[in-house]
């Protein structure tokens, strides 16, 4: 009877897979009734044992078919994180029923959650963000004297990089110990100073005020060590991967060495 569906199998397998579940139960449940009904124990216990016989028998290539789908997933968007693009995704059997044979089986969904869309201005601001964002910037881009540099080293001593504005760049000198979650922070610490700039009217001053308790770095800077962890919790629970931020920065980093602030020469080395 099962071989009349089987080249359903494939077709849609999350419907089968859910029925052979259901059979699997449905069995599971007859034989704790054998107890109470001893007299009809090798009738209930045939029909369990046939349920879960044919639950096995569409569970297999159902599984099969998973298998298949996630590696065919996977290698499109190795392909794409190649190519530096961003893969467009859509579940193949969202819009279908379980069981397009079965009308009685299938089930509508009535209230389905909607894919979020940026709107126009959230792109525009995401683009220009990504144009002015550059990742591994050499430290002499940013310091134009010694002052300048004690002042970001003195601001970012707990963090794996140094965030500056520089002729209109977030410019992301990166320390030796950097990751890729330290990334990520700095490009939420760089939205943040676009927000500043455009919504609340703060503009920078230069390296050594904006460093300084309420300059538009200090300010970031303590948002970003407030909230990031939210923003990364908020964007796990809608399936959002924030381990680290995926780029490929340029080849610069700095091993910062020994300083005693206003007492000796600030030293530190480019790798």
């Amino acid at each position: 009877m099962l071989s009349n569906f089987g080249r359903h199998f494939d077709v849609n397998p999350k419907g089968w897979r859910l029925f052979s579940d259901v059979l699997e139960n449905a069995a599971f449940g007859l034989e704790m009734l054998t107890p109470a009904f001893p007299h009809l124990f090798v009738p209930i216990g045939a029909v369990a044992g046939a349920s879960r016989s044919a639950a096995a028998l569409i569970q297999a290539p159902t599984r099969s078919c998973f298998y298949a789908k996630e590696l065919c997933r996977g290698l499109v968007f190795s392909e794409y994180l190649l190519s530096g693009q961003a893969p467009p995704v859509k579940e193949v059997n969202d819009e279908e029923p379980l069981f397009p044979t079965v009308s009685i089986l299938n089930v509508t969904i009535a209230n389905k959650v909607r894919s979020f869309i940026l709107s126009s201005e959230a792109k525009d601001a995401a683009a220009e963000i990504e144009r002015g964002l550059q990742l591994g910037s050499k430290l002499s881009e940013i310091v134009n004297s010694r002052e300048d540099a004690l002042a970001l080293f003195g601001l970012y001593k707990n963090e794996g990089y140094m965030l500056s504005e520089h002729m209109g760049k977030f410019c992301v000198v990166l320390k030796e110990n950097c990751s890729p979650q330290d990334m990520l922070k700095a490009l939420f610490q760089a939205s943040y100073l676009y927000w500043l700039e455009k919504n609340a009217g703060i503009e920078g001053r230069g390296t050594v005020d904006d460093s300084k308790p309420g300059g538009r770095l200090q300010l970031s800077l303590d948002y970003v060590e407030r909230e990031f962890s939210h923003a990364r919790n908020d964007g796990e629970t809608v399936g959002w991967v924030t381990d680290g931020l995926i780029a490929r920065p340029l080849p610069n980093r700095i091993r910062p060495g020994n300083m005693a602030y206003q007492l000796e020469p600030l030293s530190y080395v480019m790798l």
